[in-house]
């Protein structure tokens, strides 16, 4: 008897179909990677040249120490919230410029800008002094 198959296993495979695949592949992580919304973006802020200076009613400085400047003497918070409370008197529209130094701390701006929210006074908060 002639046990012999007549059907021979194929030794070779025929890759074409998997560069479709690859392809395919390689488009949807592609397409996904430059739709994909960053979660951190980084801004640089542009300098004015020609800005129309504002009416300043009344100026107070932050230092990097915390220590609060108005009209160009040391002020301790409570004394400020009387102040403000005295400055607003007969205004419609009080504006105060706030100038903050680069080095300043949360903590030392947020009881400031707090007293200017609770006697609802227009501030204008500046990081650098403005060039004459």
């Amino acid at each position: 008897m002639n046990f012999k198959r007549k059907s021979q296993a194929l030794s070779s495979f025929n890759a074409a179909p998997m560069n479709d695949i690859l392809f395919f592949l390689l488009l949807f992580f592609l397409l996904t990677a430059t739709f994909a919304i960053p979660t951190f973006q980084k801004v640089t802020l542009a300098k004015a040249e020609g800005t129309q200076k504002l009416k300043q009613n009344m100026a107070v400085v932050i230092n990097k120490d915390g220590k609060i400047f108005l009209e160009n003497a040391e002020i301790q918070l409570p004394a400020f919230d009387a102040k403000i409370q005295a400055f607003i008197v007969g205004k419609t529209e009080p504006v105060v410029n706030v100038i903050i130094d680069k080095g300043a701390s949360w903590e030392y701006i947020a009881p400031v800008t707090g007293i200017l929210q609770k006697y609802k006074v227009s501030s204008i908060i500046a990081t650098q002094k403005p060039s004459n």
